[in-house]
């Protein structure tokens, strides 16, 4: 049930994000981003961006940024037979264009690393227009950091009190960072159904396996 909500929301918010950027709507792309990047600071690339230069992979594959996931997964298809109708892939400059379109279909066809790619282009081009820091955080200059903001080294995150054993274990074995633990932290704090299992299965971070053999190493059983 939290994982379900948890989903539509982010499905709200990202039809909202990507309406505001097809009608260039920066003020709109700020408060959905903002919000977005609460709950996936996992998402967001780190160091600057004043100087960066990402890709649209919009504009690279030609395809609206409304579009939907499924649509999205049909077009992307119908992309990859084109190219295969149309070019032959002997020659290195059109190998190297396939594997780029491959690479861009991979990225837009998965939601988080679609949503992930949208953030980060939205974020540098907020930050060129001096809407948000060069940082591409969503909190004014000389603003205090939010009080969910995670620590900044894995020694830090295990020395927080009141960590759950799960995620101290998992921060110890390398499978969460700080940001990681900032995305569960406002999840689970924002949806009160969400359990622990859930958000850390939903965001990838481990599979179903491992996530097992690191409650077993626990002792925890079948539960977290």
């Amino acid at each position: 049930m939290g994982a379900k909500r948890l989903e539509v929301e982010c499905q709200i918010l990202c039809a909202a994000l990507r309406q505001s950027w097809s009608s260039q709507d920066l003020r709109g792309v700020l408060t959905a981003a903002g919000q977005l990047a609460e709950f996936f600071p996992d998402l967001l690339r780190a160091g600057s961006l004043k100087e960066s230069d990402l890709p649209d992979l919009y504009e690279f594959l030609g395809v609206d940024k409304k579009v939907g996931p499924n649509k999205m997964k049909a077009l992307f298809r119908l992309k990859r037979k084109k190219h295969l109708m149309t070019k032959k892939l002997h020659g290195r400059e059109n190998r190297l264009a396939y594997y780029e379109l491959l690479d861009c279909g991979l990225v837009l066809k998965h939601p988080r690393l679609r949503l992930s790619h949208d953030l980060n282009i939205l974020r540098q081009t907020l930050v060129k227009h001096n809407l948000i820091p060069d940082d591409g955080s969503f909190n004014a200059p000389g603003q205090a950091m939010p009080h969910h903001a995670a620590p900044q080294s894995a020694q830090d995150l295990l020395n927080m009190p009141g960590l759950p054993p799960l995620v101290r274990l998992m921060v110890d074995k390398r499978f969460l960072g700080p940001s990681e633990v900032q995305a569960l932290h406002f999840q689970l704090t924002n949806f009160k159904k969400l359990t622990l299992e859930e958000a850390i299965l939903q965001a990838g971070y481990v599979d179903g396996v491992t996530l097992q053999a690191l409650k077993a190493h626990l002792g925890m059983g079948a539960g977290i």
